[in-house]
């Protein structure tokens, strides 16, 4: 695979390509994420090997451009060109940070195809926030923990479901959560109400799992996105809230209460770990008012 993204014949050259490959699909954790950015990349080299001397490294904006007119003319749907070219991004910004010093800055700004940007997921509204968090804390300190995860500070289920007990550190209630399925880590701030409910969910415990399974007459074990979903279904049925409540739903309910408070795009997508701020501005670009102009995170 590697070999074949080689660029033009000097060895220092493709030795920097492919070490800087390597690289960038090493630190994916999710082997999805890794198999996705593996093909796109294998597509641009191609490309690159049939423009002549260009490779990974040393294309720029306006070959970039002309990469995209491949792609389109070849008939790459928006939203595949899009991803395609955001793995260029992501790719050149990597490289640039070990030093590769590609032809793509860091801040390159790509232009990409218009696509559908407002984000498919449902809003939820202050009171039912509040119910939400009050239903948790009735059901249980585990699901009390999880809904604050989720809402009060934003992060993604599988950094939930992948985080240890030994990765909290601090005092309650103001704890720190070290996200490690980033490369590098990041550190988060937790809400105080969830340093409170995560202290008192873990109690003495410090080792395993963060969020353990609950299943009578089973060892308990890591708890599963399947255990999430039941559980937020259940909070929300305990709320007496009739929509459509997932983790993504918390999430967006986070970015927008995040923003209202004044926090800048930038800093949010810092705090949700997206790669890109189109993906945090997506959470953003939809009906606002249904939230009111008030809106805000649950004190």
């Amino acid at each position: 695979m590697l070999s074949a993204m080689a660029g033009p014949p000097v060895e220092t050259e493709t030795t920097a390509v492919t070490m800087a490959v390597a690289a960038f699909l090493e630190a994916c954790r999710s082997a999805n994420t890794r198999a996705a950015y593996q093909t796109d990349l294998a597509q641009l080299a191609a490309w690159c090997r049939d423009a002549g001397a260009l490779d990974l490294l040393s294309i720029d904006t306006a070959d970039v451009a002309r990469y995209r007119t491949a792609c389109e003319m070849a008939g790459a749907a928006p939203a595949t060109v899009a991803r395609r070219l955001s793995t260029i991004s992501s790719f050149s910004a990597f490289a640039s940070a070990k030093g590769a010093q590609p032809a793509l800055g860091r801040d390159a700004d790509l232009d990409r195809p218009s696509i559908e940007s407002t984000s498919p997921t449902e809003l939820l509204s202050d009171s039912d926030a509040e119910a939400l968090l009050a239903a948790a804390d009735q059901i249980g300190a585990r699901a009390a923990a999880l809904v604050r995860l989720l809402l009060l500070d934003g992060l993604k289920v599988g950094e939930v479901i992948r985080a240890d007990a030994n990765d909290v550190h601090g005092r309650p209630p103001r704890l720190r959560l070290t996200i490690g399925d980033q490369q590098p880590a990041r550190t988060i701030d937790l809400h105080s109400e969830t340093g409170s409910a995560v202290s008192k969910y873990l109690g003495r415990r410090r080792q395993g799992p963060l969020l353990l399974s609950e299943r009578r007459g089973h060892e308990s074990k890591r708890l599963t996105r399947f255990g999430v979903d039941y559980l937020i279904k259940q909070v929300a049925g305990a709320a007496g809230i009739t929509q459509s409540v997932s983790s993504n739903v918390l999430r967006r309910r986070f970015v927008i209460a995040a923003h209202a408070d004044g926090s800048d795009l930038d800093e949010i997508r810092r705090m949700t770990g997206h790669a890109q701020a189109r993906t945090t501005r997506r959470y953003l670009e939809s009906n606002e008012d249904d939230l009111g102009s008030d809106s805000t995170a649950p004190k």
